[in-house]
């Protein structure tokens, strides 16, 4: 019951950093400041490229200068909304990988001593003993022991694949 408990914990965990990381990445609606700015910006472009004559290129220069002072003004009130987003950088951006670190370290300090699994050897012939235990009893000699970290490093893979498939 072992492994499957902490695959569903694992999988969890990641469909929360999935759902948590689709919120975060939405888009960020316009304020109406920033709304009315930009198309002032796009006005003034407008009117400025209509005037191509050698006769109005002195007026088409002052509204392209205009229209640059516009678009720093819009940056700067951007950039005091961006401080304001980075308040919600933790829910949106820590807070998953803090609540699957902490789900990684539950895990393994809960099955510890544990052994989750027996493979046959043949299953396990590249990997050898290099990251599963040995059968210490003698009783079958043809099975290797799974502890929790291999479990967490395969369930991760799979959960991670799962989660990708579930909420693109």
């Amino acid at each position: 019951m072992g492994p499957i408990i902490s695959f569903v914990w694992l999988l969890l965990a990641h469909l929360a950093s999935r759902i948590l990381a689709s919120r975060s990445q939405s888009r960020r609606k316009l304020s109406p400041a920033e709304r009315q700015l930009a198309s002032e910006i796009k006005e003034l472009r407008r009117e400025a490229d209509s005037l191509t004559t050698p006769t109005t290129f002195a007026r088409a220069a002052k509204l392209k200068r205009v229209a640059a002072a516009k678009e720093r003004e819009l940056l700067q009130l951007r950039q005091t909304d961006g401080k304001k987003q980075n308040q919600l950088f933790f829910y949106f951006v820590s807070a998953p990988n803090l609540l699957q670190v902490s789900v990684y370290l539950i895990l393994a300090y809960w099955y510890w001593g544990d052994i989750l699994s027996s493979l046959p050897v043949r299953t396990v012939y590249p990997l050898g003993n290099t990251i599963f235990r040995n059968n210490f009893n003698n009783e079958d000699s043809a099975t290797v022991k799974v502890g929790i970290i291999p479990w967490l490093v395969l369930c991760s893979r799979v959960s991670v694949f799962l989660a990708r498939k579930v909420i693109p």
